[in-house]
């Protein structure tokens, strides 16, 4: 929107500032709010209100997080003039604007990682979507008016509507009281408020300058200022220590945590999912979108990480990264409310309605689904199996460092994998190394429409 409204250098002021306004965000926020993650899910499969740790986390990010957005926007100029060099003043406004807003990321990351944890996937997408329209109408808006301030301006205003809903959706589904969220932030906003007090009134704060000795005179001014209030605010208020600000009520405000203490009542059936198979996979879905009371899933899978095989001949083809293909089975487990374990299986005993489990005690169940995925005949005299895939792809990778050019690569299987796995070797492998398809039938795709067989035939 941007780029049409104004042109193509405005584009790159913008996205210098928005980039380092996001900097508290990015190497603060986000790690500590992937840890939260896994302490919010182990919180709610343990039934315990999550408040508490909620509340200490804002604390704990804001004491950072606070002083380090609006320090970046006091110093914007000096920032950038020594950072860039010349030429990159108008970024400076856009710095300014965006780093402020962006503050309040702190206590709207960490909603999100709670109420994700809690599998609240419909609300977060409301609230999404809410703030990027109006972010989109106030960019339309603003931008004839004020240019690259105005789209500042109309990213600030999404944000802070975006953070404030997720916070005011954390704080009434859990019943986390407003004046005690505020309690929290008192010391480090009254710091932060003391800090660019400081700097304004002596010159750094805002201002154009652009030397170096401006910019370490500020951070070491704003730095000391706002450590000093920091610990003199504590020590006036007697070093306090927080009290829980929970209720036995929790979850019983309305109907939608209602039915988050469902899901936390004994089980009456267990259904045990042995392999991370896409159908498993779809399972936890649908669990975390609608979940089913009395119902306790255990899946139980060799690793942390599921490859998605619709993905895979763009991983072999090096147009995904390993991240991008595979699927993080902890986060998708925990938004389901299911327990996941992760061992190989060693047998099944159906009368006894157990599973065995290498290295750990038998897993009983009332119901058993099993995904495994099929295995391919033994190999020898340097084949490869296709699956296990993430042993395939371990091989490929190996294969490709042994191999000397020319060296010829025979798939054996014609049909739609084989055929797939062909071609995205081929693609992988091009002006390197030789592909052959290895077919039982007259054709490969024998099966599928000519359209598919010629192409397969011409590749």
């Amino acid at each position: 929107i941007l780029g049409r409204l104004t042109d193509t250098a405005s584009v790159g002021f913008y996205s210098l500032g928005a980039e380092i306004a996001a900097l508290p965000t990015t190497e603060l926020i986000e790690p500590l709010g992937r840890a939260a993650f896994s302490g919010f899910a182990a919180a709610r499969q343990a039934d315990t209100p999550p408040n508490e740790t909620f509340l200490r986390l804002i604390g704990s990010a804001a004491l950072l997080t606070l002083p380090a957005g609006v320090g970046i926007s006091l110093v914007a100029s000096p920032l950038i003039a020594v950072a860039f060099g010349p030429g990159w003043e108008q970024a400076v406004p856009v710095l300014r604007i965006l780093s402020l807003g962006f503050t309040a990321m702190v206590f709207g990351h960490l909603s999100l990682h709670l109420l994700s944890a809690h599998a609240m996937l419909g609300r977060l997408f409301g609230i999404t979507m809410t703030g990027a329209v109006m972010r989109v109408v106030l960019l339309v808006l603003l931008i004839p008016v004020a240019g690259l301030t105005g789209a500042a301006i109309a990213a600030t205003l999404a944000v802070l509507l975006e953070q404030g809903l997720m916070v005011r959706s954390a704080l009434r589904q859990f019943q986390v009281r407003f004046g005690a969220l505020l309690e929290t932030l008192t010391r480090p906003i009254l710091a932060t408020t003391a800090m660019a007090g400081t700097l304004i009134v002596n010159g750094p704060g805002w201002t154009n300058d652009t030397g170096i000795a401006s910019l370490a005179f500020a951070i070491a001014l704003g730095a000391g200022t706002y450590a000093a209030v920091l610990i003199a605010s504590w020590n006036v208020a007697g070093r306090p220590e927080r009290k829980p600000t929970y209720s036995h009520s929790y979850g019983a405000r309305d109907s939608k945590p209602a039915r988050y203490t469902d899901r936390m009542q004994p089980p009456e059936t267990d259904i045990v999912l042995l392999g991370a198979g896409h159908a498993h996979l779809e399972v936890l879905r649908c669990f975390a979108i609608r979940p089913e009371p009395g119902v306790r899933l255990t899946l139980i899978a060799q690793e942390p990480e599921t490859l998605y095989a619709g993905m895979l001949a763009g991983l072999i083809r090096n147009e995904y990264t390993y991240a991008e293909a595979h699927i993080d089975l902890a986060p998708l487990a925990a938004m389901a409310g299911a327990r996941l374990i992760l061992a190989g299986a060693t047998g099944i005993d159906p009368e006894n309605r157990r599973v065995r489990i290498d290295g750990r005690p038998d897993m009983p169940f009332d119901l058993l689904s099993v995904d495994l995925g099929g295995s391919p005949p033994t190999l020898t005299d340097g084949g490869i199996p296709f699956k296990p895939l993430g042993q395939f792809l371990n091989r490929l990778s190996t294969l490709e460092a042994e191999l000397p050019e020319g060296a010829r690569i025979a798939v054996i299987g014609s049909e739609a994998e084989g055929a797939e796995l062909a071609l995205a070797l081929a693609v992988r492998f091009a002006g390197t190394l030789r592909l052959v398809l290895v077919s039982a039938t007259t054709e490969p795709l024998a099966t599928a429409p000519g359209a598919a067989r010629r192409g397969v035939r011409a590749a």
